[in-house]
């Protein structure tokens, strides 16, 4: 992953990406096992990060 700003349209949406990066940080899981689990993909969690 390289150094690239994401800019978040909307200020509430940082607030859910934080809480589901904590989410997953906190499970104990790997990211892809996470993902997996939510419904999501790797690519959309790092887009969040």
């Amino acid at each position: 992953m390289g150094n690239e700003m994401v800019v978040v349209r909307k200020p509430e949406n940082l607030e859910l990406y934080q809480s589901r990066i904590n989410d997953c940080s906190n499970s104990g899981k790997t990211v892809m096992d996470w993902c997996t689990e939510k419904g999501t993909s790797g690519k959309t969690y790092y887009y969040w990060y």
